[in-house]
């Protein structure tokens, strides 16, 4: 008996640990520092969860055009240990929603360009540099229109009060839209 509760245990292992390496195993990365850069996606997957770690280190950082142009894939999960995500590293994608945890600090410009099937941007509301109201991207503070999800919303679209600035390409590819209101003194 217990050589097979032990060959369980080994074949639990095994499969888990070949989980593990899989999800590795489609993208390309860097280390820096003990800490993972994400360079590239090359799974053909329409979702990939990011690892939080790999090869003993930590994944931080999601690099610049890391996932671009991979217009199959629809959905990715970030996780809390990514604090960095670079330029245009989600551009051209099919994503329809992302979530971005608490942990991220830092979004490169362009990060969500042309994902034209992207409805919604969600933000967990413990992070101390990112918001997020109906889908939309914003500073914590919301002074700032970050990403305007191009597929969101039909006809009108009117920002918060509190934003004094819009992000450049914030709009881009938002077709969808018939006009935008603005409450706030952008650019006073």
């Amino acid at each position: 008996m217990k050589t097979r509760a032990k060959l369980r245990q080994f074949t639990a292992a095994a499969v888990f640990w070949g989980l593990i390496q899989s999800a590795s195993a489609q993208f390309t990365f860097v280390t820096n520092n003990g800490a993972i850069t994400i360079t590239a996606y090359t799974g053909s997957s329409p979702s990939a969860i990011i690892p939080a770690a790999t090869n003993g280190y930590p994944v931080t950082t999601i690099g610049n055009a890391a996932f671009g142009g991979h217009t199959s894939l629809t959905a990715v999960t970030i996780p809390n240990s990514v604090t960095n995500i670079g330029a245009f590293a989600f551009t051209g994608t099919g994503l329809t929603g992302i979530a971005i945890p608490g942990s991220v600090t830092s979004i490169g410009q362009n990060a969500f360009e042309s994902c034209n099937g992207l409805t919604s941007i969600s933000v967990n509301a413990t992070n101390p540099a990112y918001s997020s109201q109906s889908g939309v991207l914003f500073d914590k503070a919301k002074d700032t229109l970050l990403q305007y999800p191009t597929a969101s919303k039909n006809g009108s679209y009117t920002a918060p009060g509190s934003v004094l600035t819009i992000a450049n390409n914030a709009f881009y590819g938002a077709s969808n839209l018939s006009s935008v209101t603005i409450l706030g003194r952008v650019g006073s």
